[in-house]
Order: structure tokens, then C-alpha cells, then sequence
């Protein structure tokens, strides 16, 4: 009998050694896992970082660009304006004598 009690002792310290290997594996695996997920979780706060970067350039950009497109806005104004205002001149003849500073003369 107590070879048998032995022999049951044996197997189930066997039994409780596989379990403890089954065990470590799996707390290893998990391990490795948790730092696959930190180096995951780093990249993308890396990766948004570089958003949030692009996004203000992008942001700045945009609004210097509204800046310029509302002045060239403001000129053209001003100019249609000018334009406006001015007297076309076309077909009125204008004596030479007045536009020209110096007429030639013919000589005799």
C-alpha cells in the first residue's frame, strides 16, 4: 500500500509540475504581451504627436492663406473702385500742339 500511495504521490507531483510549466508559459506569453502592447501604445502616441504637429501647420497655414485671400480681396475691391471713378478717354482728339511738347516745325 504505501507503494501504491508512492506511486500516487509521484504522479501527482508530476501532475503539479506540468501544471507550474503550463503556468509559467503562460505568465511568460503574457508578459511578452503586455510589451508588445506598451511598444503598440508608444508608436501611437508618436503617431499622434506628429497629427497634432501636421494639424497646426496645417491650422497656421490655413489661416495666413485666409489673411492674404482677404487683403488681395480688399485690393481688387479698391481697384474696381478706381476703375470706377475713371473717365474713359476714348475718341476725344486732343490737338497735338497740346499733347505734344515739342511740335516740329517746317522751314521755308
Amino acid at each position: 500500500e504505501l507503494e501504491c500511495q508512492s506511486a500516487e504521490l509521484l504522479e501527482e507531483h508530476s501532475s503539479y509540475k506540468k501544471e507550474e510549466k503550463v503556468a509559467r508559459d503562460t505568465l511568460r506569453s503574457l508578459d511578452n504581451e503586455v510589451v508588445r502592447i506598451k511598444a503598440e501604445l508608444a508608436q501611437s502616441r508618436a503617431k499622434e504627436d506628429s497629427h497634432n504637429i501636421k494639424m497646426k501647420i496645417l491650422i497656421s497655414d490655413k489661416l495666413r492663406l485666409e489673411g492674404k485671400v482677404k487683403s488681395l480681396r480688399k485690393r481688387s475691391r479698391v481697384h474696381a473702385e478706381n476703375e470706377m471713378y475713371q473717365v474713359p478717354i476714348v475718341g476725344i482728339r486732343i490737338p497735338s500742339e497740346i499733347c505734344c511738347k515739342h511740335s516740329i516745325q517746317s522751314v521755308d
